[in-house]
């Protein structure tokens, strides 16, 4: 008796955890094709928290993908122009 409940329990388990199982493992995999375009998609918006200089509470920013990319662009060319007109000028180490 106590192996026929058992199996009862085991075969009603089963059966209801099983259609569960497969709507969760769709799902993912429309997160990920939602996630990848939105990283192509110059017109999605994105938020990233980012910490200030005079703040140790970091405030939310959002922009678009298109917007983020020029901010980086920018950057990089900053930091590039920044190394390439250092000049020493005899004040302390070079």
């Amino acid at each position: 008796m106590k192996k026929t409940i058992t199996a009862l329990f085991g075969i009603t388990l089963l059966a209801t955890a099983t259609p569960a199982l497969l709507a969760q493992s769709k799902e993912p995999q429309k997160k990920k094709k939602d996630e990848a375009s939105e990283r192509v998609d110059p017109d999605a918006m994105k938020c990233k928290y980012q910490t200030l200089l005079d703040s140790r509470i970091p405030q939310k920013v959002c922009h678009t993908n298109a917007e983020w990319a020029e901010q980086a662009r920018f950057e990089e060319e900053q930091r590039r122009s920044d190394r390439l007109t250092r000049t020493c000028n005899g004040e302390g180490p070079c």
